[in-house]
């Protein structure tokens, strides 16, 4: 869909004109899955908006390709975040942001994120190229999930409870890209923890 932004990756072109931050998140799903989110942050402000009829209007293309180390692709990923503001709110907006999520079973192993965004209104890109290292859950070993700093988190019920940006087993968690929160505001917790038992000696 996206074949400009494909060209960039595969030309390994470096561009910092649209600023955005990352992360990368594990989970384990089974002894061999771990369910990876990535999840991309915009700051609206950072975005060029256009006055169409009273509203302002931005929008974000996201490509984003995540290959193993010997080069064979595992899963390409295509996107747009969009903001449609009114003008009487465009100002407060500017100090939000947007945010983007995509969940991708791997196996555990090495892989090379790429991702680039294009700001369709500026014609501005921002790419990063990185490496990540998808953790391996051993069968009866103690461990626990990434540790999920978060701006909210949501009990979902039976019904809400799917797969979606954002959501986990059956909680929606809005992750704080930058781990950085002010007095105002409610920092969650969120974590996973794998084969916790009783020490039959100590109980």
């Amino acid at each position: 869909k996206f074949k400009d932004l494909e060209t960039v990756v595969n030309t390994k072109l470096s561009y910092n004109l649209m600023p955005f931050e990352y992360r990368t998140d594990f989970i384990k799903i089974t002894d061999d899955t771990v369910l990876t989110p990535i999840t991309v942050q915009i700051f609206n402000k950072d975005m060029t908006f256009q006055n169409k009829e009273g509203v302002q209007r931005a929008q974000v293309n996201i490509f984003g390709r995540l290959s193993t180390i010997t080069g064979r692709v595992v899963q390409v990923f295509e996107d747009v975040v969009a903001q449609d503001v009114p003008d009487s709110l465009f100002k407060q907006s500017l100090e939000k942001r947007s945010l983007y999520q995509k969940s991708i079973p791997l196996r555990s192993g090495l892989y090379k994120l790429e991702l680039v965004l294009k700001d369709l209104n500026s014609g501005n890109v921002g790419t990063v190229y990185k490496g990540i290292t998808v953790p391996k859950f051993e069968e009866d070993k103690l461990a626990t999930s990434s540790i999920i700093l978060a701006d909210n988190i949501e009990k979902l019920s039976m019904k809400q409870a799917a797969a979606g940006q954002f959501i986990i087993g059956s909680s929606k968690i809005l992750p704080n890209v930058n781990d950085v929160f002010n007095r105002s505001q409610t920092m969650g917790i969120y974590f996973q923890v794998y084969n916790l038992g009783i020490d039959e000696k100590t109980k």
